[in-house]
């Protein structure tokens, strides 16, 4: 599973852009104007996504000792 996120932030309103974008994979695409707040709402919302997919997923960790690693967890933007 690859774990790069791709936003594309863009003047461009026309439908077939928004429909050539995600055909390309993105994960969201945001038209300019947009707010700051709009921005991290919506990164955060990418975030949930990926981490509710991540509940499902195989978790992977590395054991050195009594120390357990999980190399899957996702960070939280604040």
């Amino acid at each position: 599973m690859n774990d790069t996120i791709i936003m594309f932030l863009t003047a461009r309103g026309e439908d077939y852009s928004h429909v050539a974008a995600y055909d390309a994979g993105a994960d969201d695409y945001v038209t300019k104007p947009f707010s700051p707040r709009e921005l991290v709402s919506r990164v955060k919302a990418v975030f949930r996504r990926i981490e509710k997919q991540n509940l499902f997923a195989e978790r992977k960790y590395i054991q050195i000792k009594n120390l357990n690693i999980d190399i899957d967890l996702q960070a939280t933007i604040y």
